[in-house]
């Protein structure tokens, strides 16, 4: 799960429509946030963090249609 310049994620939505994103550090605080258009199926979404953040850890919080998940990611 090691991400060095781009960050991807898979993912499937059942619908399509737009996807919140947010980046937050250990502490929660919000680093970044974007929205991406998802199509039905299967989606790859690629976000460059080579220059945004330092190495650690961090989470992703995607939002869609009333969906939250959340996962941790380990910058280097």
């Amino acid at each position: 799960n090691p991400v060095n310049d781009m960050l991807q994620l898979y993912i499937q939505a059942d619908v399509a429509g737009q996807a919140s994103f947010d980046i937050t550090g250990s502490a929660g605080n919000i680093l970044f946030r974007f929205s991406e258009n998802l199509v039905k199926g299967d989606n790859l979404i690629r976000y460059p963090l080579h220059h945004l953040l330092p190495a650690g850890i961090y989470f992703i919080r995607v939002y869609k249609g009333g969906f939250t998940l959340t996962t941790r990611f380990y910058k280097r």
